[in-house]
């Protein structure tokens, strides 16, 4: 046998040069941290050619985060003493060239081999190098090979060139020269190792041994039964895949296609859907608009026959009341002749003359008084009319209850007869108004300056309604206040104006919110063309006509080309657009700041924006409102021109009613004035006159009253009566002429009302043809929706106007739903025509034309490309589950039956075995895994002549899987989890069955945690030692040819003394040299089998080693009290202590 003799370590861990001799099997002891561990890493570096695939550091901490690495076993990373468990680093080296040397000897030639690595490392570096591998067969390396003395007389290592040198040296003194390998590859290094190790006449696998090498070490982390003999024990099939596969992939793509077909289906049917939506809407719309126009044809006819009716019954009374007029008139006539006759016979007295001279003075009093009564009614009018205005103006606060007590004095005044009290009352009443127009002075300026403000606000938002109007018709964005009226007096300047929102985008969609609200109304800052800046700004500063809150783009205050220079982390590299200006803008607007994601970037950094809106300026942070409207890099959507003439119209209503509602407002104010201002200083003259007027009158008609007239008084009563009956007649003849007019008014407006009713129905008639003629109207849906408008819920028969009014309320409102439903049914049809590459355009504005285009590409996906789709599916299909059997299934069959081959001589080795404690023997158990029992039953079936299995149609659930895991095993993302496919060993669990007297007691994985006496673990000693023996190609027929090394961390730790010890005796008679890293409370365990020991103790970065050296007396005397090994001693103690109980 090739056995390990000695360790050269040079700069590796703690050690500086130590030289570590071996005899047979060897254990490594101490405590945590001494560097126990370390020493077997050393080993496995030089056995693995320092192939990080294949080390396993740190073993007995697999599990945990290590810390250890190439490097830093170079450089004497370390731990402080009693401070395991903290992550405090110390190194003993700044630099280091680390050397590891193995050197074994051949027992029966006694010729040494020596392999190792030559390693550098720095702190300035963050890797190790390595320099050299080497095998050197016939020569066995000292530590002072390694080594040459240095200026302070200490040992240095030597550097890799002058090793080299020596070591070629001593080869070529040895004799040897062509025995020596020199590399810095790990596989070549690895192949002249083995070469060198291995049987004569045997060949090792460099895979297999790395493997079984490096799980040896790994014994101490079992978990699982079935994953350590799976590992161990039974090789992967490699299988070739591409084949099957790529039929699979041709039917998975036909598959694709047909399902990404059947998605466009899908998208389609909902665009159909959305699409259907808005045909609804606009059918509902439509038809009432019709329904409209019929219920104005019918209401202007009702309104035909009311005027008629009307006109027969006013003609009529026009005819009786000129025949009573005309008998009125006779009887005048005929009255002013007998009161001729009378005036003569009275002619030739005194009496009689100076009668008439008083009354025809009275009469001239009386005109005069009527003449200043006129006067007097304008100035109550007025008075009334200035306090009926402030009543009903809702602009003006006071109380309107006083102002009403105030206009029923006027009117109560107003009804009585002109007296000297009457009079009076007015001159109070007026004196209460001229206090309250003096009163509410304040209020009414302040009134018409509200008014004044809400007429130009409305003014205002008119005029920006336009100007945004003006802009979304030709695609753009929505403007509001100062831009949207800049842009419409820019326009009617003959400037074209463009907002900057939609010049630029933002090219992470997920910052816009942030970047938005950041930038506010700089969004809608407007970009004239070149030249036009001047006349822009002159135009938004004219003198009166001042618009504020809106921004002209200076270019020239911008450096279009600076920006190209900046550093990329900025939130303005996020702006971009094909307008240079208008990115350089808003470029500048954000400046210098950073696009940052943590509360500590917000700190760092004076000017920083974060993509959840928090921002860092001014020497604050502040958090952003996100809620607002993104209208950056907005795209034009579909223009509904009715809804914008809608918009129009709502806005200019509201400005004629503020505009309005303000002359109102000024008239009442004027008004006011004139009642209660030095205007209306003359109405106490115009009182004293009629008061004058008054006193006139009743002067004159005492004078009369003072006349004797006897003598004529029977002339004066015949008098009196005729002119009582001319009197009356004359009132009579007055009303009828009023009346008269009145008929003859209201024949007119009857006769006017029926032309404009006549006028209204054909109009009404001409837009009902148009309406019903539109392909949105639904002859069905209007005879169903008059059923609902005709009548209200009581059955009662609604007014026209009333329908007609539910009519124009219901068709905008379902316009509106149409509009909105349109935008959600465009944007989407847009993106999927996008996704799609289809090229349409009128498509994308007429929601009619989308709708026949979606109905017709539905119907020949459907009719055409999915049914020849799924025909040729349906032929890859047969084609993929014939390549499936031949290259997959068969190749699986193949590598069960082989595993059950060496699963079955294994067990073969194994039955050959001696015993191990309470007379225990072992044999592996494998059976299918129950995931997997159709699986394998459809491989193997499959796999067979004349197999009938489908692959794709047989069994849906097991097909399905199987197709997953092809498509795993295929897929370079998930090859990570593989699947029974890739790994047939995953079909079947692995156990371990254990024997006792030779029938069968339990099963190892359920042991596993339940043993008292780490009973558990010794067949997994058993397995690997079995594995690694197998992977050195050492059996019963060459145990005296290779090397066997098996390193052990953790050394049958929970074993008690005698599982330990037969453990290690199956080890020892397969020929493996154990070198052991263990506690130093287990030293009495292992030594009653191993050959030397090593005592370590680490004080900071030295090392010390205490080595002892047992001999097979020693081994006999240590395990001379152990049962197993005596088993007369168990009956000696037997009989003793029957002997004590039971003394006769």
């Amino acid at each position: 046998m090739k056995r390990l003799e000695k360790i050269n370590l040079v700069q590796f861990f703690v050690c500086d040069a130590e030289e570590i001799s071996i005899k047979g099997h060897a254990a490594l002891l101490g405590a945590n941290g001494t560097g126990k561990t370390a020493l077997l890493d050393a080993i496995q570096i030089a056995m693995l050619g320092a192939d990080r695939r294949y080390l396993a550091f740190n073993a007995r901490k697999a599990f945990k985060a290590s810390n250890r690495d190439l490097r830093s076993y170079c450089l004497g990373a370390f731990k402080p003493d009693g401070d395991e468990e903290s992550g405090v680093i110390r190194r003993k080296r700044d630099t280091a060239h680390t050397y590891i040397t193995l050197v074994f000897r051949d027992s029966h030639t006694a010729e040494p081999i020596s392999i190792g690595v030559a390693m550098t490392a720095s702190i300035q570096e963050t890797t190790h190098r390595v320099k050299g591998l080497y095998v050197a067969n016939g020569v066995a390396l000292g530590l002072n090979d390694h080594t040459e003395i240095g200026a302070n007389g200490d040992k240095q290592p030597l550097p890799w060139k002058d090793f080299e040198a020596r070591l070629r040296t001593l080869s070529r003194n040895a004799g040897r020269e062509q025995g020596l390998e020199i590399t810095d590859q790990p596989e070549k290094h690895i192949r002249a190792l083995l070469h060198a190790l291995q049987p004569k006449g045997f060949s090792i696998d460099p895979h297999e041994y790395q493997k079984a090498f490096k799980k040896s070490l790994l014994l101490n982390q079992v978990e699982n039964v079935s994953d350590f003999v799976r590992d161990f024990l039974v090789d992967q099939e490699k299988i070739d895949k591409d084949r099957a596969m790529a039929h699979i992939r041709e039917f998975r793509r036909l598959q694709d296609i047909i399902e990404e077909v059947k998605e466009q289906i899908e998208r389609l049917s909902g665009l159909e859907r959305q699409y259907g939506v808005v045909q609804r809407e606009h059918k509902r719309s439509a038809t009432y608009a019709a329904l409209q126009s019929t219920y104005e044809v019918e209401s202007a006819c009702e309104r035909q026959s009311a005027c008629d009716d009307r006109l027969e019954k006013r003609r009529s009374d026009l005819t009786s009341v000129k025949a009573k007029l005309g008998e009125l008139d006779s009887l005048i006539e005929k009255t002013e002749l007998q009161l001729q006759s009378i005036y003569e016979a009275k002619s030739g007295s005194a009496v009689a003359q100076q009668l008439e001279s008083n009354r025809r003075v009275l009469g001239e009093r009386q005109r005069a008084l009527r003449y200043s009564l006129v006067d007097l009614q304008k100035s109550i009018n007025g008075m009334k009319t200035a306090l009926d205005g402030v009543i009903s103006s809702s602009h003006i606060r006071c109380d309107r209850a006083s102002v009403n007590r105030l206009i029923e004095r006027l009117e109560a005044i107003d009804r009585r007869e002109p007296s000297a009290q009457s009079l009076e009352e007015l001159q109070s009443t007026k004196r209460a108004i001229s206090e309250f127009v003096d009163q509410t002075d304040q209020e009414l300026n302040r009134a018409v300056s509200e008014a004044r403000e809400q007429a130009r606000q409305a003014t205002e938002l008119y005029e920006a309604e336009a100007g945004s109007i003006a802009n979304e018709r030709r695609g753009g964005v929505k403007l509001q206040g100062g831009p949207g009226i800049a842009f419409a007096a820019l326009q009617n300047a003959g400037i074209d104006a463009r907002p900057i929102c939609e010049l630029i985008e933002v090219s992470k969609p997920e910052w816009r919110p942030a970047i938005e609200s950041y930038l506010g109304r700089n969004r809608f800052a407007l970009l004239v063309p070149a030249g036009e800046v001047d006349n822009a700004v002159r135009l938004i500063r004219a003198p009166g006509r001042r618009i504020s809150g809106v921004k002209i783009v200076q270019p020239e205050h911008l450096d279009v080309k600076k920006w190209e220079t900046v550093n990329e982390s900025l939130v303005g590299n996020l702006v971009v657009g094909d307008d240079p200006v208008a990115v350089a803008f808003v470029r500048q607007l954000l400046g210098n700041i950073k696009q940052v994601d943590t509360e500590e970037e917000l700190r760092r950094y004076p000017q920083a924006l974060t993509q959840d809106g928090m921002l860092s300026k001014s020497g604050s942070t502040e958090s952003l409102d996100l809620r607002g409207e993104l209208v950056l890099g907005r795209t034009a959507g579909p223009v509904d021109e009715a809804y914008l003439q809608r918009r129009l119209d709502e806005a200019g209503r509201k400005k004629v009613e503020a505009v309005s509602a303000l002359e109102r407002l000024e008239i009442v104010l004027h008004n006011l004035k004139l009642v209660g201002g030095a205007e209306n200083e003359d109405f106490g003259v115009l009182v004293e006159r009629v008061a004058q007027h008054l006193t006139n009158i009743s002067e004159t008609e005492q004078a009369i009253e003072l006349l004797d007239t006897s003598s004529i008084d029977t002339l004066n009563s015949e008098e009196s009566r005729l002119k009582k009956v001319k009197e009356d007649t004359g009132k009579e003849s007055g009303v009828l002429n009023q009346r008269l007019g009145q008929l003859t008014t209201e024949i007119q407006n009857l006769e006017t009302s029926k032309n404009r009713a006549i006028e209204d129905e054909e109009n009404a008639r001409v837009a009902e043809r148009e309406l019903r003629a539109t392909p949105d109207f639904d002859p069905l849906l209007a005879d169903q929706l008059r059923q609902d408008l005709d009548e209200d819920q009581t059955g009662i028969e609604r007014p026209y106007h009333l329908r007609i009014r539910a009519c124009i309320e219901k068709a905008e409102h379902h316009q509106k739903r149409a509009q909105s439903r349109y935008l959600a049914a465009a944007t989407e049809f847009a993106a999927y025509i996008d996704r799609y590459g289809v090229q349409l355009i009128e498509e994308r504005s007429d929601w009619r034309k989308a709708l026949a285009w979606i109905e017709l590409s539905k119907a020949h996906l459907v009719e055409a490309q999915l049914q020849d789709f799924l025909a040729e599916a349906q032929a890859a299909q047969e084609v993929a589950e014939e390549s499936f059997k031949r290259d997959v299934a068969f190749k699986l069959r193949e590598g069960i039956e082989r595993m059950q081959g060496n699963m079955k001589a294994i067990n073969k080795i194994l039955d050959a075995c001696p015993p191990f404690s309470n007379n225990e023997r072992y044999r592996f158990k494998y059976e299918v895994a129950k995931p997997y029992k159709e699986l394998h039953q459809f491989i193997m079936n499959s796999a067979s002549d004349g197999a009938s299995e489908d692959l794709f149609s047989d069994n849906a659930e097991l097909n399905s899987r199987i197709l997953e895991f092809l498509s795993e095993s295929h897929d370079k993302d998930v090859q990570a989890q593989k699947s029974p496919l890739d790994d047939f060993r995953l079909l079947f669990n692995f156990d371990l069955e254990i024997l006792e007297d030779g029938k069968p007691f339990s099963r190892l994985s359920k042991r596993m945690g339940t043993g008292s006496n780490g009973e558990h673990l010794t067949p997994f000693y058993v397995i690997a030692a079995a594995a690694l023996t197998h992977a050195y190609r050492i059996d019963s027929s060459n145990r005296g040819g290779g090397a066997a090394l098996m390193l052990l961390d953790e050394a049958f730790g929970a074993m008690d003394d005698q599982n330990a010890v037969a453990a290690a005796r199956f080890m020892d008679g397969l020929g493996l040299q154990m070198i052991m890293a263990a506690p130093s409370a287990d030293n009495a365990k292992l030594s009653s089998f191993t050959d030397t020991i090593y005592e370590l103790e680490r004080f900071g970065p030295n090392l010390f080693f205490h080595k002892e050296t047992i001999t097979d007396q020693g081994h006999a005397l240590l395990r001379s009290d152990m049962p197993s090994e005596h088993p007369e001693l168990v009956q000696q103690r037997m009989l003793e202590y029957e002997n004590e109980h039971n003394p006769g």
